[in-house]
Parts: structure tokens; sequence; C-alpha cells
């Protein structure tokens, strides 16, 4: 071509000089035809070169997803031509079907051209491009990848997973209603809900007659699409100017930039999803609400209250899951990007900051959500015959200790399914020992169940299935995550979670040995004999008596210089308990006197123990 021009400039240059200086239109007419052959050179150089489509739209995706650290873009490239094969390449050859190689050659070279660092992936049918760029706030650098596919019909497999927009191209040697069959069925591999844009490209060279565009609608049938899959459609014509004939290979590289912003523009949002463990997202929504049960007294919390809490921590999950699997119709991101095996620096991103391929498939959710469900409790039995049973003898409160003891047997065998006897017979025996107190009303004991304590440990075994495996970490939409760490304090941690002040604490049956067998049994006695109210509440061990007394105030100096003994914060004194229902004073007698001593000592022991056991694991702090 520059040949061509240079012999033009020649024979135009030649000619009598007498002439040549008398006619100085002739030089200009020289100079304007070289002029034009380099413009027409380097418009065809720019027409004919690989367009990387990442530079072309990245800074348009960063702009509508400022949050994202990866991008992933995918467009869906559906020709009519058959003969793939003899498309790449042809720049000169005169044919129908010439913009369909125009533009492969430009979003889709050729393996042996692929000289350019930015194309990563170039196979048949296949382009990966990337770019990276700063982020907008400048402190890291972001990566967008994109993806060409070519979408063929003859493959009944085919797939459209991940894809952000549609480019259909249109051909004058096809009639019309192929063409609406054609994209009717590329349309049926596209889900509902997934409102992509679609660009149609014409290698027409009548861009400038309005009814053409008019013709392209009508008889596509563009008007009718249904609006969750193609929620805006753009008629792009590749020939700028309507003089210029198909053969001189002239498409408007501008044009096709153009309608690749365009696209970038009208595609739907990247999701913005993150990954956190299960176990932490059930908590997030569980701690807040038995923080309000926290507040309430003991005897107004019942198992219900508990249960009903865990399961509406458990449906808030299901809901946050389920939204962001919904919000991803199109099952972003592409599996194409798992080809970027070799290419290090950009799969480090992408397992950093995009989540895993097929996150959000129905095979995958559904199960994820079951499992979640299966997580949830029954009520607790209606019928508790030791709820309102005082006892009046040692043997009484053995009595309600194993009933009790019965009833969790019972609900985390038979009813949550949860255990084996065995097993739940331990558990039972735990919780009680570590959960439970003895209080005082008038002249009878009760056992009072410390239900958040018991649950938070039920709470702990449920979830174990939501600990490990498959369904241990999920994906929720950002916008629902506040720091899921910091929304788990550490003192509403379930039991397990850390260190655990049950170890300076006596248990129940150490609290019902040292306070109350004296007086209800008949080893210290040599008969049975009528129970005597004691002078104190005795809650997990902590000991308070009257406030009439001269011994309590004693005690509660020392208390209040040594600390609570027992770490515990929601032991109430026995005073308290004994104002508000009305007990009248106790008058002390030298057994009591003697108890208390007795209980003195057992806590001492328990202090030497916990001592020694902080010793033997101060190695792990």
């Amino acid at each position: 071509m520059q040949m061509a021009a240079n012999a033009a400039l020649s024979s135009l240059s030649l000619g009598p000089p007498i002439r040549q200086a008398r006619d100085q239109s002739i030089t200009a007419t020289v100079f304007d035809i070289n002029h034009v052959m380099k413009e027409r050179y380097e418009k065809h150089e720019q027409s004919w070169s690989r367009l990387n489509v990442s530079d072309e739209i990245a800074d348009v995706l960063i702009r509508r997803n400022p949050d994202a650290k990866c991008l992933c873009w995918k467009i869906i490239l559906c020709s009519q031509i058959n003969n793939q094969g003899d498309r790449l390449g042809q720049r000169s050859q005169v044919m129908q079907g010439a913009a369909d190689s125009w533009v492969f050659s430009k979003l889709m070279p050729s393996v042996k051209d692929n000289d350019d660092g930015d194309l990563l992936i170039s196979s048949p049918g296949l382009a990966i491009w990337r770019k990276w760029l700063p982020s907008q706030s400048g402190n890291h650098v972001n990566c967008c990848l994109s993806v060409v596919k070519d979408f063929k019909f003859d493959n009944l497999n085919e797939k459209v997973d991940g894809a952000s927009a549609v480019i259909f191209l249109v051909s004058e040697s096809i009639p019309w209603n192929i063409q609406k069959i054609q994209l009717r069925k590329l349309l049926a591999y596209i889900p509902s809900g997934s409102k992509l844009p679609l660009l149609v490209l014409s290698g027409s060279n009548y861009e400038e007659d309005l009814d053409l565009s008019s013709i392209i609608v009508n008889e596509l049938g563009l008007l009718d699409i249904d609006k969750s899959q193609i929620s805006s459609f753009s008629i792009v014509f590749l020939i700028e100017d309507k003089q210029v004939e198909m053969w001189d290979g002239f498409f408007s590289d501008m044009r096709l930039r153009e309608g690749l912003r365009w696209l970038a523009n009208e595609s739907p949002r990247q999701p913005d999803v993150h990954c956190v463990k299960t176990r932490d997202l059930v908590l997030t929504h569980l701690n807040p609400l038995l923080d309000v049960l926290e507040n309430m007294r003991d005897n107004e919390v019942s198992p219900n209250h508990c249960i009903s809490a865990f399961n509406e921590a458990l449906d808030w999950s299901l809901g946050e899951i389920a939204a962001a699997a919904k919000s991803n119709p199109t099952n972003w991101p592409c599996p194409e990007i798992a080809l970027l095996e070799n290419c290090c620096d950009e799969l480090m991103l992408m397992n950093w900051y995009l989540p895993s391929i097929g996150w959000s498939l129905a095979e995958r959710i559904e199960p994820f959500l079951s499992a979640t469900r299966d997580c949830k409790l029954p009520n607790f039995p209606d019928t508790i015959p030791w709820s309102n049973k005082g006892a009046n003898t040692f043997n009484e409160i053995e009595d309600l200790r194993s009933q009790l003891e019965n009833c969790f047997v019972t609900y985390l065998t038979e009813l949550s399914g949860m255990m084996g006897v065995l097993l739940a017979a331990k558990e039972a025996y735990v919780m009680l020992q570590r959960s439970a107190r003895l209080e005082l009303h008038d002249s009878s004991y009760y056992i009072v169940p410390k239900w958040i304590m018991i649950f938070r440990r039920i709470f702990n075994w449920r979830l174990t299935s939501l600990s490990r495996g498959a369904f241990s970490s999920a994906f929720i939409l950002r916008c629902h995550d506040v720091d899921t760490a910091s929304r788990i304090p550490y003192e509403l941690q379930l039991e397990g979670g850390g260190s655990s002040p049950y170890l300076i604490e006596p248990t129940l049956d150490e609290v019902i040995d040292a306070g109350c067998s004296l007086f209800m049994s008949g080893r210290y006695q040599g008969h049975a004999e009528t129970f005597q109210p004691l002078p104190r509440t005795i809650s997990n061990g902590d000991v308070c008596k009257d406030t009439n007394t001269s011994d309590l105030v004693d005690n509660q100096r020392i208390s209040a210089q040594n600390g609570n003994l027992f770490g515990t914060e929601n032991i109430d004194p026995v005073s308290n308990q004994l104002n508000t229902t009305g007990s009248t004073e106790v008058v002390f007698s030298r057994k009591v006197t003697k108890e208390a001593d007795k209980l003195s000592k057992l806590l001492e022991q328990c202090n030497v123990v916990q001592n020694s056991i902080g010793e033997k694991l101060s190695v792990y702090f």
C-alpha cells in the first residue's frame, strides 16, 4: 500500500519544471495524496489490530465496582457462520461474513499471533485478557480479567456460566427468520434474572439508513425478549462511511470499542460477596438474642426461650446465604478462569478475592441450606415435673436432680437426635453440675438451672456439623457482613471457645453435700429428721448469710476486698431472695456455724486444686 502511494506520488511529481513552477496547485495535490495514503495505511492497521478487552472496559468496571479487588467479566460472542477456521486471518478476501472475521480477529486472535503479554489464554473459541490497574485508594493494584467465549450452537453441552454480556453478529447472507431462531436458542441458555446487555453488530454499509435498524429490531424480535434475561440492547454498525465498500476492509475499531464500553456500563454489577465461617455467621445472629435473655432473671428464662433464639439465628443465616446465591443467577465467576493455573499473580489474586467457582450453584446451595435447617432444635418437653417442686430432704433433692438429668438425656437423644445415650448421660451430668444452683425459698430447696449456660453447650454440639467439612464456610453479601469477629464478644462465646469460669466453681453435688447433707440426710444424726431451713442461699457454692447478722457484714467486707470467690456474676445474695419472698429472720445455731466452717474448708481445697490446674496449664499460655 505504501509502495502504491509512493508510485502515485512519483507519477504526479514528474513533469516540466516550468509547469511545476507556474502551477502551485499540483504541488498541493501531491502533498494531499501523500497525507491521504498515510492516513489510510494507519487506519487500516488500527482497524485490524488486536483489541485488549480489559484495557478498554477496566476503568468502567472499577468505577461500577469500587470495592472489588479482582474483576472478572465475560462476553458471550455469537456468530452464525459455521466455518470458524476460515474466518481467522482473512483480511482482504471478499466474502460474506467479513465482519465476523474482523470481530474474531480483534477479540480472539489466533495462537500464532499471540505476542501480547496481556493475552493470557488464546485457544479456538476462547480468549482471556488481563489488565493491571491501581485501585481508587491507591493502596493496592486491581486486576481485570476479561473472558471472550465463542458460543457454538452445535454443542449440546454449551454453557454460559458467569456471562456478563452478549454480542450477536447479524449477517445479510442468512435469512432473518433463521437468525431469530438462533438468537432464541442462545437466550435459552441464559438464566432468568441475569439481566445481561445485548450488543448486535452489523457489517452492513447502510448504517445511515434508519430503516435498517428498525428491520433488525423487528426481524429479530428484540422488543419481545424477556427483560429478566436481556435488560437492554444496542445496534452498532461497524462501517463508518457509507461510501466505503466492504472489500476495502475498513471496519470501525472505534465503534467496536464504544460497543464494548456500552456493554460494561450496562452489565450487572459483580456480586460483592465475602466468605465467612458458618458457625460464626450463626453466632452473629444468636449472641444478640442471648444477650437479651442474659438480662433476665434465671427463673424468667425457659428452655424454649433459648431454643427459639437459636432457631431464629439459623433462619437469619439461611436468609443471608440464600440471598447471596440469588444475587448471582449467572453463576459468576466464570469457570474459564480455572485455566489460569500457570498465571501465578492472577491465580493468587483470584484465590484471595474471588469466590470459588460454582459457589452459588443450586446443587451446592440446596444441600448447604438443608444441612443448616437440620440444625434447628425441637422444643423442650412441656411437662417438667421438677420445675415448681421443692425439696425438704436430701433424698428429695437427689430425686429432683435425677429427674432433671433424665430430662436432659431424653432431649439430647430422642427429641433432638444429637447423640447416643451414653454420651448424652455424660453431657447431662456435666450440664447439671456446672450450670445449676440450689436456692432456698421459704422452707424448701429448689434446683434452678441456668438455661442460657446449658443451651450454650447444646448449641456448641449442634453447630459441630457446620464447623467442618463442606458446610464449614459460606458466602454472604458483604453489605450484610459487619465484621463477624467483632460481633462475637468474648463473654458471649459458646462454651469451649475460651477459658471457662467453671473451673473455680464447685459442682452442684459439692454444694448439696457441703451445705445440705447434715440436715437432709441421716448421716449426721442417727435418724432422719424434719428439715430445718438453712439461713442462707447456696448458689453454686456462694454462701451469703442474712443481712441482719454481723457475720454477713464481715463476710461482705472480706468479699469486697478479695473479689467474688467463685467468679460468677449471676448469683443473688440470699438476703435479696429472702426479702423478695417475704422470708422472716433466721436464727443461727452452732450446727450452721460448723457447716459454714466446713464449707469454707471445702472452698479452700477448691482454690488449691484450681491453682494447681492453673500452673499445669500455664505452659500453654
